[in-house]
């Protein structure tokens, strides 16, 4: 793995770029909740319209900052990933291409095809999910607990309670869709293999009658694939649920004991909500 993204040199100040625009996209948005505290306990409850109209400026120049940053890390995230997959997909192609004879025996034609399409597209989507949500995630939460900390340490308490089982439920469905991700590969080789031989093979099918034959043998073959994709999907579609879940949890648990903190005068309503 570390060997494929000593490909990714040639992009690193673009990368150094892309991670900037992700550190000041994420502080924009760990800035927006602290205003809106501002807003609320400051303006609002005091009836202060000065104080709701400063922060509402900051509020906007903030979103507009944070919108203007998202969009920058998403174009050049998006030309680093592709241009990864395409100097992947050239040195893929070089490699086959110095093989010999029994080398070309040993994968396949079939595996040979799968590794320079499917597997290079797989390998640039992942760059691009590392270059945004697998950088801008742990600096979500970090930054996150420490605004929370800063705002009222006790009642954090109930964030660090969760995150441990938003741990556990991440990795249980990592592990899971993992094991049915490498069926994938190895039936998508199948496949193509099937489909490689029927096309290969389609004067000596038809001369012989043997069309109902090797349709079947297709058949099962992507029946396959799809009850083994399909399986993977319905493991990977719980993640989001169970996260929401456990978000909606913790609200619930912030609302109900910052709610006794803020009539025992310990907290306010701002502090509360951001």
């Amino acid at each position: 793995m570390f060997s494929l993204f000593k490909r990714l040199k040639p992009y690193r100040w673009t990368i150094v770029l892309t991670l900037f625009l992700i550190l000041i996209q994420t502080l924009c948005e760990l800035l927006l909740p602290t205003l809106m505290a501002q807003i609320i306990d400051k303006g609002i409850v005091n009836g202060d319209q000065g104080s709701i109209l400063g922060f509402g400026v900051q509020m906007l120049v903030t979103a507009v900052v944070d919108s203007a940053c998202a969009i920058g890390a998403a174009y050049f995230s998006s030309r680093v990933s592709l241009g990864f997959g395409r100097d992947l997909r050239s040195a893929v192609f070089n490699k086959v291409e110095s093989f010999s004879l029994h080398e070309f025996e040993k994968f396949g034609t079939s595996t040979l095809i799968t590794r320079s399409t499917n597997d290079v597209v797989q390998i640039q989507t992942f760059s691009l999910q590392v270059l945004r949500m697998m950088v801008m995630a742990p600096l979500m939460s970090l930054g996150g607990l420490a605004m929370a900390l800063g705002l009222d340490p006790e009642l954090s308490l109930v964030l660090l309670a969760g995150m441990p089982l938003l741990a556990l439920t991440i990795s249980w469905v990592a592990r899971r869709g993992m094991k049915y991700f490498r069926q994938m590969q190895t039936k998508l080789d199948q496949l193509n293999r099937v489909l490689r031989e029927n096309l290969l093979g389609v004067r000596v099918i038809r001369a012989f009658h043997r069309e109902s034959t090797v349709q079947e043998k297709f058949r099962k073959a992507n029946e396959d694939l799809a009850e083994t994709a399909f399986r993977a999907m319905r493991i990977m579609a719980a993640l989001m649920p169970a996260m929401m879940l456990l978000m909606s949890l913790s609200s619930i648990a912030i609302v109900w004991f910052g709610g006794w903190r803020i009539v025992s005068g310990q907290l306010q309503v701002g502090s509360m909500m951001a």
